[in-house]
């Protein structure tokens, strides 16, 4: 629980911490959503870089069929957008 909501909140040093004592980087929510689709989505690029640094999954849909690309689209996240897209390799 903690570590979603520190990932949730978008506290990058929290989510570096959880993250190096051990912390699924592709966990979801009841949604099915990660901490990449939230940070995307909320534009938080330097989250968004520290998972993708530790190997989060950008090809993982949430219940409504979006990934964090397309998550970060419908919200306009253009600077998110390119790093997800790098690291998607497209």
């Amino acid at each position: 629980m903690a570590e979603q909501v520190c990932m949730i909140l978008f506290q990058v040093k929290c989510a570096q911490i959880l993250l190096e004592a051990g912390a699924k980087v592709d966990a979801l929510d009841k949604n099915k959503n990660t901490a990449l689709h939230y940070a995307a989505g909320y534009g938080r690029k330097e989250c968004v870089a520290l998972l993708l640094e530790n190997g989060a999954a950008v090809t993982l849909q949430n219940l409504d069929g979006k990934t964090p690309i397309d998550v970060a689209k419908l919200n306009s996240q253009h600077e998110v957008l390119k790093l997800l897209e790098k690291d998607a390799f497209l």
